[in-house]
């Protein structure tokens, strides 16, 4: 598996998953030299940073690529303490109205969560049921941060309604890079 690692944990990390047999992707400079790795773009299938408090880090990624780092963790390091969101980042939800405040709409989306639809993205009167996207914003907090603008991302691209064409950071190619963006104006659905 591939792993793309940042932040202040960067190094011990980088040799944990090396030793327990993962793949460094998209290695920092100060990696790639010291554990003299070669230069690999590919994506990665798990990517890991620090929280925004630097007290612990934070694991995105396809679910065994996170399973298979939450085992080595645990198998690793007898102190560590892991927790796992129980919704999908990116995730998108038929979810309940369960109450609301001046601001916000809670919305039940199964598994014992609710999360915060702002009420400005409801402009049809007061529905008890929405269709809701997980944002990436404050991510593993107890209720996440929920949109209806719904997208749907694939590894190099991202699908989105009334948006405009866009091409991945991913792709390092200039020419590719144009060559995508063609493709994907003459593509892209109306609305």
């Amino acid at each position: 598996m591939k792993a793309k690692v940042r932040g202040i944990y960067s190094t011990a990390l980088t040799k944990l998953l090396l030793e327990n047999g993962f793949e460094i992707v998209q290695p920092s400079l100060t990696i790639k030299k010291r554990f003299k790795l070669d230069e690999n773009q590919e994506p990665p299938d798990l990517k890991i940073k620090d929280r925004f408090d630097l007290q612990g880090i934070r694991v995105l990624g396809t679910p065994e690529a996170t399973s298979a780092f939450q085992h080595m963790l645990h198998s690793s390091l007898e102190d560590v303490l892991t927790r796992r969101w129980m919704v999908s980042v990116d995730g998108i939800y038929r979810g309940s109205i369960k109450e609301s405040d001046e601001h916000f709409l809670y919305v039940d989306l199964g598994c014992g969560v609710t999360g915060r639809l702002p009420k400005s993205e409801v402009t049809d009167g007061s529905p008890r049921q929405v269709i809701v996207q997980v944002e990436r914003k404050r991510l593993g907090v107890k209720q996440p941060v929920l949109t209806t603008k719904l997208k749907v991302f694939g590894n190099y691209a991202i699908l989105a309604k009334n948006s405009k064409t866009g091409v991945s950071l991913k792709i390092y190619d200039l020419e590719k890079r144009a060559e995508l963006y063609a493709l994907g104006r003459a593509l892209s659905p109306e609305g």
